[in-house]
């Protein structure tokens, strides 16, 4: 008899404990995975969520897309994925780990420079002289883009100007923030980021592209398809909505088209 309320304490010991893993409140916080360069937008619209829907919080992780999409591909835990590439989320969705994406904004490309210009640099053509070029590196979408760019103003050129870019490229980074953090530290005379990123830093300048050349770039939304808190996501779906989040996304440079 006692053998079996000793067994039995310890049996609510343990149930105790496990109970204690889990804070209060975690029922009702929702993970959103994003790229880096929503990191501005995502935490001005954290608190202005909170504040409309008391009781429901966020918990943000930034990183390159290609990073947040091996995450959730190795089983970390997300409700929403927010990718600067579709490419990303495509894949996902192929494995059946997200539902099917939705179009969450349009961005842009843009040449900086440090504040200074001590290269004096003035426009993209600019970029085949003897200069120290910094981009994202291939697998990031940025990286891409920028790739796209440069094969898109050689065909505009009908010149050698991408292999002759490509040549003075010192760095290539794993998310246009630490691209963007070059050009501040003055370790590089230009970079290639998006225009979200060139509105929110006062130690670079940025240099218009060429209208002719296409840069727009789109960022593409899904949920996870483990995610399991279908009240908090709806509210924030239905956040995104929003003219105040419109307001949010449109102060840090991007069009914001929120389609599900």
């Amino acid at each position: 008899m006692v053998r079996l309320n000793i067994a039995n304490f310890f049996v609510v010991c343990f149930l105790s404990l496990q109970g204690c893993r889990q804070r209060p409140g975690d029922a009702d916080t929702l993970v959103i995975f994003s790229a880096s360069s929503l990191v501005d937008v995502l935490k001005s619209l954290k608190p202005e969520f909170e504040k409309l829907y008391p009781g429901y919080h966020l918990a943000l992780n930034f990183a390159g897309s290609q990073v947040l999409r091996l995450q959730i591909e190795e089983g970390a835990s997300a409700d929403f994925f927010f990718s600067a590439s579709k490419r990303h989320v495509t894949i996902l969705e192929k494995k059946d780990l997200v539902e099917e994406p939705f179009l969450l904004a349009y961005n842009s490309l843009c040449l900086v420079v440090p504040w200074k210009n001590p290269a004096g640099i003035k426009s993209i053509y600019d970029l085949v002289k003897p200069v120290r070029l910094v981009i994202a590196n291939p697998e990031v979408p940025a990286g891409r883009y920028t790739r796209e760019l440069f094969a898109a103003t050689s065909k505009n050129q009908n010149n050698n100007f991408e292999n002759m870019v490509l040549n003075n490229i010192v760095s290539q980074e794993n998310n246009v923030r630490l691209v963007r953090a070059k050009v501040e530290l003055n370790e590089a005379d230009a970079a290639i980021v998006y225009c979200s990123d060139a509105t929110t830093s006062n130690k670079i300048k940025r240099i218009p592209l060429p209208e002719a050349i296409d840069t727009m770039v789109s960022y593409f939304g899904a949920r996870t398809t483990s995610g399991k808190k279908s009240l908090q996501a709806h509210a924030w779906l239905n956040f995104m909505k929003t003219r105040n989040a419109d307001r949010i996304f449109k102060r840090f440079g991007f069009t914001p088209i929120v389609k599900q």
